[in-house]
């Protein structure tokens, strides 16, 4: 074996040296992070949160005045038509809203009234039934 080729070997030798160490320290990391902290007194006499499932879901109260206008907001109009004809679906609310109001533009008055529904029910202030798998029946109570 020459010098240079007895240089090579070291240098690889010292290579995987160090890497072997980067990893022994690494594997050791791993290891003490699967150990079981011991829990603080404090934190094990904290009681759990309840289950999503038991909290009950509450409608919001909505703040919309009792007089129909034009500057209120799409979703205050929205909610409006809702509120006037108790219940209905997307199309029943669509039409209220176009006896209500000849300011929407006409072609997207179905897009404005299907957003603000899924955001007013997003926000817990309505509700529906699903009675197929796209047609809701939405409600205020």
């Amino acid at each position: 074996m020459t010098t240079k080729e007895t240089v090579n070997l070291e240098e690889l030798e010292t290579l995987y040296k160090g890497k072997i160490d980067f990893f022994t320290k690494k594997l050791e990391a791993i290891q003490v992070l699967k150990q079981p902290e011991e829990v603080d007194s404090v934190q094990a006499k904290r009681p759990s949160p309840p289950a999503v499932s038991s909290i009950k879901k509450t409608i919001k109260e909505y703040d919309v005045p009792l007089i129909y206008s034009t500057s209120l907001p799409q979703k205050d109009r929205v909610y409006f038509a809702l509120r006037e004809i108790g219940e209905g679906f997307m199309t029943d609310v669509r039409a209220k809203l176009n006896e209500l109001d000849d300011t929407l533009p006409k072609n997207r008055i179905g897009k404005i009234v299907v957003g603000n529904l899924s955001i007013l029910k997003k926000e817990g202030y309505i509700r529906h039934e699903a009675l197929t798998a796209r047609k809701f029946k939405y409600f205020i109570k």
